[in-house]
């Protein structure tokens, strides 16, 4: 059914496409730069791929040994990168589900941003960690942002 939020404020959403499929918690969910598709990361250690069209999994991001609690899409919606309990952020084929790459951290990865060809990234040690994406030769390599003030 349709469900209302700020019934004073007039704003609504309406409709209840369900993603079913999990056995966990989702954590976080994002679109797809054209809203075809959803992102999704899950308390059962994997991220999904879901069309917005149809409702069904188009791809499953599995290989954490944690919860994974964020996940987005970079720039060229190619790839998508979770981040997990686990203490890493993995970057992944969005139309194969390989892991391309994996950043490995002190602490537990609590959350993702990306901007453009910018990754932000928060651990549960109370810091964030800035990167860049590159490619090179037709792969996706994650290092250090050159950030200059």
């Amino acid at each position: 059914g349709a469900s209302t939020l700020g019934e004073n404020t007039g704003s609504t959403l309406s409709g209840n496409q369900q993603f079913e499929g999990y056995e966990g918690w989702v954590n976080d969910a994002c679109f797809d730069e054209f809203g075809t598709l959803v992102l999704t990361a899950s308390g059962d250690c994997t991220a999904r791929l879901w069309s917005t069209l149809t409702g069904d999994e188009v791809n499953r991001f599995e290989g954490h040994q944690g919860k994974v609690q964020s996940a987005c899409f970079d720039i060229t919606g190619a790839h998508v990168l979770t981040a997990s309990e686990d203490r890493t952020v993995r970057l992944w084929s969005v139309e194969k589900g390989d892991e391309i790459a994996a950043l490995f951290f002190d602490h537990s990865v609590t959350s993702l941003a990306t901007r453009d060809k910018l990754v932000l990234i928060g651990d549960a040690g109370g810091r964030w960690h800035l990167f860049e994406l590159k490619a090179e030769v037709g792969r996706k390599d994650i290092g250090p942002a050159q950030i200059t003030a």
